[in-house]
């Protein structure tokens, strides 16, 4: 399956230890944490920092 330049993708990382996979991918990857809104579970999205 090819991702086309622009197309809306979204993958689901489960880990053990989301603040140490937080601390790696944001930067590798030019990521922005962001909050879910849901203060009962962690879940927090990851996207591409404007800009």
């Amino acid at each position: 399956m090819a991702n086309l330049h622009g197309d809306f993708i979204w993958y689901e990382l489960i880990t053990p230890d989301a603040d140490s996979a937080q601390a790696f991918y944001a930067p590798l990857l030019g990521w922005a944490v962001r909050s879910a809104g849901m203060p009962d579970m962690d879940y927090p999205p990851m996207a591409m920092s404007p800009g």
